[in-house]
């Protein structure tokens, strides 16, 4: 029985509340030992986050430290931002430095390398803060596996080779365990620029028909245009943050005649119910459906919007909303078997729920997962038709 099978089958055996308390024991006893002196790496959105759970549980940081800072930038809780060398020289090599940007390897080892003695990842602070600081994206409360232990165990099967039954192992033990063995490490430019398009798990058709869903400015458009330039039929691109759309209109008018003419832009969501929804629209790559939104989109579902378009290839990443979006395309899954493209690592039971779903609504397809960036970010599931699979 292989590393792998070991781990999945002690889930059943291991309590989630003796786990969940580790977790926060671990967390206090780092907190204690810096002398409750934090300093958080990262004053973007990620950093925010971590300044407001810090802040509900009655902790305030020394400071940010960021590389693009200059000594005169302040939040608006009027915490300094300071340059990497400037904070170690104030505050000291001891400071507890919470890395609060994805893709923590390179900075891990600048501060690393500048001094700091204390670096650690902000998952640990998230895990020893469960009741204010989690869910976020990926990571949750432990007992989110436990009480999913057979689904888990029952995606981990659906696995097609090695690589993703490993890669699946590495998102529970991080998920539960915060081990950053195997997630912690960076990714090649190749396996970054491979998302959604690998080159050794299916093969490109001809006439691919691609459903970009969350097509933002036009980066997935054009990571696919860069591997198939005219050699494709037809892209349908859907965003529904105004801010991206206008900047996916003007990336594809610039185009040339000959490939822009075989692009569709929509503004608009999809899911399961057609409709409109609140949203956040703030022109990053985090907009999603909220009630807390100022804007109203449309929903459309992919089975209704594309039931004449016959797609070839999809892709979603779209902040969560990827199971109601599969459910909304399910007659083209199970009828025209497309290869699909799912992110996974925008809430925890992703990682296990979308393959299952996957599996239910098409027995037909290989399921791979592959990781294109550091930690839980950038995991896709894969399923291939067994026609277009690569021996």
């Amino acid at each position: 029985m292989s590393h792998s099978s070991n781990l999945l089958d002690s889930l059943p055996c291991l309590d989630f509340e003796t786990l969940r308390n580790q977790r926060i024991d671990s967390w206090k006893r780092i907190a204690d030992e810096a002398h409750n002196k934090f300093v958080i790496f990262g004053a973007g959105e990620l950093g925010m986050k971590v300044l407001k759970s810090l802040l509900a549980n009655g902790l305030r940081p020394l400071a940010f430290i960021d590389n693009n800072a200059t000594l005169n930038q302040t939040t608006p809780e009027k915490i300094s931002i300071l340059h990497p060398d400037v904070a170690l020289e104030r505050l000291g090599p001891d400071v507890l430095v919470l890395l609060s940007v994805y893709n923590t390897f390179k900075p891990r080892d600048q501060l690393k390398s500048l001094g700091f003695n204390r670096v650690i990842h902000c998952a640990i602070m998230f895990a020893g803060m469960p009741d204010v600081a989690l869910p976020y994206v990926c990571l949750d409360d432990t007992d989110v596996v436990f009480q999913s232990r057979e689904q888990v165990q029952e995606a981990f099967e659906l696995m097609a080779d090695e690589a993703s039954k490993e890669l699946f192992v590495a998102q529970i033990r991080y998920r539960l365990f915060m081990d950053f063995d195997n997630v912690l490490r960076p990714q090649t430019t190749e396996m970054r620029m491979s998302e959604y398009f690998p080159s050794d798990l299916y093969r490109f058709l001809e006439d691919e028909v691609l459903v970009d869903c969350g097509a933002y400015s036009g980066d997935t458009v054009n990571r696919f245009l860069s591997l198939r330039r005219e050699k494709f039929k037809k892209i349908y691109a859907f965003e529904p943050d105004t801010k991206n759309y206008a900047l996916l209109q003007e990336y594809v008018k610039k185009l040339p005649q000959n490939i822009n003419k075989k692009i569709e832009t929509l503004n608009q969501g999809v899911g399961n119910v057609a409709g409109l929804v609140q949203f956040h629209s703030d022109g990053t790559v985090r907009s999603l459906a909220s009630k807390k939104g100022s804007d109203v989109i449309t929903i459309v579902r992919l089975d209704e919007a594309m039931s004449y378009a016959m797609p070839t290839l999809i892709k979603m990443d779209i902040e969560g909303g990827e199971i109601d979006a599969l459910h909304g395309c399910k007659e083209i899954i199970s009828f025209h078997k497309p290869v699909l493209a799912i992110c996974v690592y925008h809430k925890s039971q992703h990682l296990w729920s979308v393959p299952l779903l996957i599996r239910n609504l098409c027995e037909d397809y290989r399921i791979y997962l592959r990781a294109h960036a550091e930690d839980c970010w950038d995991v896709t599931c894969y399923a291939v038709p067994r026609t277009r699979v690569i021996s």
